[in-house]
């Protein structure tokens, strides 16, 4: 569950506030895992040491503690650094300098805690740009904490498309992340701040051709895991509320069920998630996406990051795990 418009306003600018039922709600519904955006940026000085603002370590030590109490996982985000995507080897000594503040304050977390090292890296900054910086900004984290989970995604958007060019660093803490809005067309009709998705309006969605290409675009995700060895994580997802709500239901029970069959094959299998620790194992070659257990580092027994549970049901374990968007 994405906690969107708390931190992530752009110049420091603060947003809603998360209040203990907020968090009560989430977990009673059976989610594991929330997703955190910060605007870091917006908080760093613009100049050598970068030093981030204490005030916002402490709101966001306050959400993760909060979070925490209610055996939420948490994924920490470093949104909107437009510098990085305008200008990456200017702005990366910026941006490590920024991560290893945040690795410093949060190395001894006593809750499941991931850090993604750039929301949706995208033009102009190109997949080779990325790839290239991807070694030293891991390395402002690993600096601090060898065994750190850490998301990261493609520089087309973190789509599923951009898994294709995108080159991960070795390492054994790693996980990939695709947020997934197909058809662009249908989940963002009305999107205001979207050139011509008014004209959109009215696009609805279901037919077997809808459903097969988001069945596709899946498999294309996970055959990447397969082949790459790394966990898959389902970052974002979601169809804003101008579509019908027909549509909207028929869409996300897809994309959830074709986000955690347990042994990928297309539109089959439905699963909600366990509870207890495990191991990353393999589902026909791809890990299935866990987060790390403090108390068992650096051994990294993990936890894994879900969206939803059935406590009563059969537990097959999902090859895909996955965020469901918020809109405020």
């Amino acid at each position: 569950m994405n906690l969107a418009g708390v931190f992530d306003g752009r110049n420091a600018a603060r947003g809603w506030r998360v209040r203990a039922e907020h968090l009560d709600d989430i977990a009673v519904a059976g989610f594991t895992t929330v997703r955190l955006p910060v605007c870091w940026w917006g908080y760093a000085q613009s100049s050598y040491p970068y030093r981030l603002d204490g005030r916002i370590l402490d709101a966001v030590e306050a959400v993760l503690g909060e979070a925490w109490a209610r055996d939420l996982a948490v994924v920490l985000t470093m949104h909107h650094a437009d510098a990085v995507y305008g200008d990456p080897q200017g702005s990366v000594d910026q941006l490590v300098a920024i991560w290893r503040q945040i690795a410093e304050r949060f190395a001894a977390a006593t809750g499941a805690l991931a850090f993604e090292l750039l929301n949706e890296p995208h033009p102009p900054m190109t997949p080779g740009q990325w790839n290239a910086l991807l070694p030293t900004v891991l390395g402002g984290v690993r600096d601090v904490d060898a065994n750190r989970l850490v998301v990261i995604g493609g520089a087309e958007g973190s789509t599923v498309g951009s898994l294709r060019h995108l080159e991960l660093p070795p390492d054994d803490h790693l996980l990939a992340t695709v947020h997934y809005y197909q058809p662009f067309h249908f989940t963002h009709q009305g999107a205001p701040w979207q050139v011509g998705a008014a004209a959109w309006l009215g696009t609805g969605w279901g037919p077997a051709a809808d459903r097969a290409a988001v069945t596709s675009d899946l498999a294309e995700a996970v055959a990447w895991s397969q082949r790459a060895r790394v966990p898959l994580y389902v970052g974002e997802f979601g169809a804003l509320d101008r579509a019908d709500q027909g549509s909207r239901v028929r869409w996300t029970h897809w994309v959830r069920r074709n986000s955690t069959a347990s042994d990928y094959r297309g539109p089959t299998g439905t699963s909600a998630p366990t509870s207890e620790p495990m191991t990353s194992v393999a589902t026909r070659g791809a890990r299935i996406c866990s987060m790390p257990s403090p108390g068992n580092r650096p051994a990294m027994t993990p936890r894994r990051i879900t969206t939803a549970r059935a406590p009563n049901r059969e537990r097959p374990r999902p090859s895909i795990i996955f965020a469901r968007r918020t809109h405020r």
